[in-house]
């Protein structure tokens, strides 16, 4: 899924249109290679969100100094999971009791 925000002045400077755009990878959880990676470090693969979290941190700053030129900044966002039942660290599990489970 890839998100788009856009800030556009009311009123454009003028002379030549500059545009200016941010662009940041937004994996919000990442198994790729499984096999091959420890799983003490499982955690940390939801970091890789990073740089779309970046961008729209800078979006939202920008919206606030209401800039004078336009400025487009994209987010594409996945999860990288070896399937749509898979569960992470961190997961909380419900059992059929109704006890709550921190998957480690």
């Amino acid at each position: 899924m890839s998100h788009r925000v856009e800030i556009r002045p009311a009123r454009v400077s003028s002379g030549f249109p500059i545009i200016f755009a941010l662009v940041g990878k937004g994996v919000t959880f990442d198994t790729g290679g499984i096999s091959i990676k420890p799983s003490e470090g499982m955690e940390k693969m939801k970091y890789d969100m990073a740089g779309a979290a970046t961008v729209i941190g800078a979006m939202r700053a920008l919206a606030q100094l209401k800039p004078s030129i336009p400025v487009t900044a994209f987010a594409p966002c996945v999860e990288n999971m070896p399937s749509d039942r898979a569960q992470r660290p961190g997961d909380i599990v419900t059992s059929y009791q109704g006890q709550d489970h921190r998957k480690c």
